[in-house]
C-alpha cells in the first residue's frame, strides 16, 4: 500500500473545470436560493430564530452521519458563528466541537475510510501519509483564505463545496472530519453571501447535513470516486459531487421555503408587533424554537 504524499494544492484545484450541466445547475439553484433568501429578509432580525431551528437540526443531523449525539450546550458560541477568519488553531477548536478531548494537532499515524459489505470489510480509500497531513493543510488554509473573481473562489456554493470535499480527502483527524468538513462549509457559505448580500449573518441561512444524512449512501460514493491526486483526471468525480450537493440544496431549499411559509403569520405577526430594536433575542430564543419545533 502506497499512501498519497503530498501535492501542490493550488495546482489540483486550477484543473477543476466545472461543466456546462453543473454551472446550468448552479444557475438555476442560486436563483431559488436568492428567492428563499428574499422572502426570509423581509422579517429582519425575527428570521434569526428560523435560522436557529435550522442550524440546530443541521449540527445534529451532522453529528448523527457519525454516530455521536451531541447536545445544543455543546455548540456554545459556534451556534452563531463566532468569527469566520480560519487558522490552523481555529480548525481545532471547530473540531472540539465534535470531538472535545481532541488534542490540538493532526493525526500523526495513518487513517483508512471503509465500510462493511456482506460482513466484510472494503478499505475505499486511506488519507494521505500523516507526513503531508501539515503540508496539505497549510495549503487548504491558503484556499479558504484565497478570494479571487473565479467561481471556484467567488460562488458561495462552488467555494463552500470545494471546502468541504478537499478537507475531507485531506482528512487531518483521526476522527470526526465530516462534520468539521461540512461546519467549514457552512462557515464559508455565510462569509461569501454576507460579501455578496451586504449582510451581517451570524447564522447559515441554508444547512444541508439533515438532507445529506438521507442521502448518506450516495453521499460517500460521491467522494469514493475522487481520486485526490495531480496524476488523476478527477474533473468528473468532483462535479458530480459538486452536483450531488446542488441537489441537497434544492432539497432543503424546498423543505424550507414550505416550512417558512408555515410560520410566515407567526413571523408576520412578531414583526408587527415589535420593532427589530426592541427585540430581546436571548430572551424570545428559546420560546421560538420551542415552536418551531412542533
Amino acid at each position: 500500500m502506497e499512501l498519497q504524499k503530498y501535492f501542490n494544492l493550488e495546482e489540483y484545484v486550477d484543473k477543476i473545470e466545472l461543466t456546462d450541466e453543473v454551472l446550468s445547475h448552479l444557475q438555476r439553484t442560486s436563483k431559488s436560493f436568492a428567492e428563499y433568501f428574499g422572502i426570509l429578509s423581509q422579517y429582519g432580525n425575527y428570521a434569526i430564530y428560523f435560522w436557529i431551528d435550522s442550524l440546530y437540526k443541521e449540527l445534529i443531523a451532522s453529528s448523527e452521519m457519525e454516530g455521536d449525539l451531541i447536545s445544543l450546550e455543546r455548540f456554545n458560541n459556534d451556534l452563531h458563528i463566532s468569527r469566520f477568519a480560519i487558522s490552523n488553531s481555529r480548525i481545532y477548536d471547530l473540531h472540539k466541537i465534535f470531538i472535545p478531548d481532541a488534542p490540538d494537532a493532526y493525526r500523526d499515524s495513518e487513517v483508512k475510510i471503509s465500510g462493511k459489505e456482506n460482513g466484510e470489510e472494503v478499505i475505499y480509500w486511506w488519507g494521505p501519509e500523516a507526513e503531508s497531513v501539515i503540508p496539505f493543510m497549510k495549503d487548504f488554509v491558503k484556499f479558504y483564505r484565497t478570494s479571487n473573481i473565479e467561481l471556484k473562489y467567488s460562488n458561495p456554493f462552488i467555494k463552500a463545496f470545494l471546502v468541504h470535499l478537499l478537507f475531507v480527502r485531506i482528512h487531518p483527524f483521526k476522527d470526526g472530519n465530516g462534520r468539521t468538513a461540512r461546519l467549514l462549509q457552512n462557515i464559508k457559505f455565510v462569509q461569501l453571501i454576507n460579501s455578496i448580500y451586504g449582510t451581517r449573518l451570524k447564522i447559515s441561512p441554508l444547512n444541508i447535513s439533515q438532507n445529506i444524512l438521507i442521502n448518506k449512501p450516495t453521499y460517500a460514493n460521491r467522494i469514493n470516486k475522487v481520486q485526490f491526486s495531480l496524476d488523476a483526471d478527477d474533473n468528473i468525480a468532483i462535479n458530480r459531487f459538486i452536483d450531488y450537493l446542488l441537489n441537497m440544496v434544492d432539497e432543503q431549499l424546498f423543505y424550507a421555503k414550505n416550512k417558512l411559509l408555515k410560520y410566515a403569520e407567526t413571523l408576520d405577526k412578531w414583526s408587527n408587533m415589535y420593532p427589530d430594536e426592541e427585540l430581546d433575542k436571548e430572551a424570545e430564543t428559546m420560546r421560538l424554537k420551542r415552536i418551531f419545533q412542533r
